[in-house]
């Protein structure tokens, strides 16, 4: 089943390559990260299954390192494992704290070590590790770490996102073009925001739209003139939708809950994407009083939490300052990946994440206008991997999902470059 260039045969068969070996293990990663039991922090089933993956593939001699920019990505890897060590010994991290710490970014090695090989430079093989990620979306609202109800807290953390995948593997499935798909997805992002799921909205509308307005690009000086030309349209497009979006919100059309929201998180001025992010203030301001090293693993600091409250109270929030929530949790307040690692472990992890950023945001102009443009599929995962390192935490199953979203990127740059030399090779 093609990942990329579904065909127009409007057939429901499945091919039965699409049960590999390497196409089930992709699916099982993401898809057992729900699966939890709790020994030194959450220890998930697919960290069983990934650990199993990587002596599995070592004693097949299959990992070589040479999937396209997995060298590269774990030179930055590297760096941020010695940032981790080094911070940890200077900060004096508890035994707890540390263990937790380095389990973490251990075993999202091996992911990312693991995801590279199994897909190998295949574009089609991570439409398996997609579609495991939906159904761990939609199992997760049934299981006892699920809050909130399914149309609501569970959506905007899992099952919209889920859905959409769903939905955008159906419509390649029933061989709709790359342009249909992108359409009909456009139309159904309004829904994510009936439900209050605001990001789940811009990652889906945006992925549809990208997909619906990519061009093939062949010749390197139109290359250059298009991807200058998607950049301005890209910047300008973000500042009117947020205008847009602003209005809309404002007539009501979407409920009371969310024009009260929105309302609070603008009132000072701050743009939608910045406003109401208490945990990034606070994490630049624990970066400002640690920048080179960090503040070890799972590092505590009353003072920020205080911070983090203060800042919520001045948004609106009702704070009770005798609450026992107030001192219950007193880990440096981060909701961001990039941040939040930054905040820990020290520059150099934070330069990882830099990296990776980088490399969605060349995977995002090469998904547009490359030789064989991005599906719906891919550019959601290029989209979530844009938003979730700035603005998500690098929770429990984001060491296995992360994984398979860089590995799309790194794939959809990698063939594009690939097809770039045989094009030159042919002239």
């Amino acid at each position: 089943m093609s990942f990329y260039d579904p065909t127009v045969s409007r057939s429901w068969t499945i091919p039965k390559s699409a049960f590999s070996f390497n196409n089930v293990m992709l699916f099982l990663l993401p898809a057992t990260t729900t699966l939890r039991i709790n020994i030194v922090g959450q220890l998930m089933a697919a960290d069983i299954l990934v650990v199993v993956l990587l002596f599995t593939l070592l004693a097949r001699g299959s990992i070589t390192l040479r999937q396209p920019l997995l060298r590269s990505i774990l030179i930055f890897y590297i760096l941020w494992v010695c940032s981790m060590i080094i911070s940890d010994v200077w900060n004096v991290s508890p035994i707890i704290n540390l263990a937790k710490g380095w389990a973490m970014v251990g075993l999202f090695g091996v992911y990312l070590i693991v995801i590279f090989t199994l897909a190998d430079g295949h574009r089609d093989r991570l439409l398996a590790a997609m579609l495991g990620i939906a159904v761990a979306g939609i199992l997760n609202a049934f299981t006892d770490n699920a809050r909130g109800a399914f149309f609501d807290v569970q959506w905007k953390f899992g099952v919209g996102n889920a859905m959409t995948i769903l939905f955008a593997a159906l419509l390649m499935l029933k061989g709709f073009g790359r342009r249909k798909a992108g359409f009909l997805i456009v139309l159904t992002a309004p829904v994510h925001l009936f439900l209050g799921a605001r990001s789940v909205f811009l990652r889906v509308f945006l992925a549809g739209a990208l997909t619906l307005f990519s061009q093939r690009v062949t010749s390197a000086r139109n290359r250059t003139i298009a991807i200058t030309l998607f950049i301005f349209i890209l910047v300008g497009g973000l500042s009117l939708g947020e205008t847009i979006y602003d209005q809309v919100i404002r007539t009501g059309v979407f409920g009371e809950e969310m024009l009260a929201k929105h309302l609070r998180q603008t009132e000072s001025g701050n743009s939608i994407l910045l406003g109401g992010r208490s945990e990034s203030i606070v994490s630049l301001q624990a970066i400002k009083d640690s920048p080179i090293l960090g503040h070890g693993s799972w590092a505590k600091g009353p003072e920020y939490r205080y911070l983090y409250y203060q800042l919520l109270e001045a948004e609106g929030f009702q704070i009770n300052w005798n609450a026992s929530y107030l001192t219950r949790i007193d880990t440096i307040p981060s909701h961001s990946i990039l941040l939040g690692t930054w905040v820990e472990n020290g520059v150099l992890a934070g330069l990882f994440w830099a990296f990776i950023l980088y490399l969605a945001l060349r995977a995002l102009v090469a998904g547009v206008l490359g030789r064989r443009p991005a599906t719906s599929i891919e550019f959601l995962a290029i989209m979530t991997l844009l938003w979730d390192i700035p603005f998500s935490p690098f929770g429990a199953d984001r060491r296995s999902t992360m994984a398979v979203l860089i590995a799309i990127a790194a794939a959809v740059i990698a063939d594009q470059h690939k097809r770039i030399s045989q094009h030159g090779n042919k002239t």
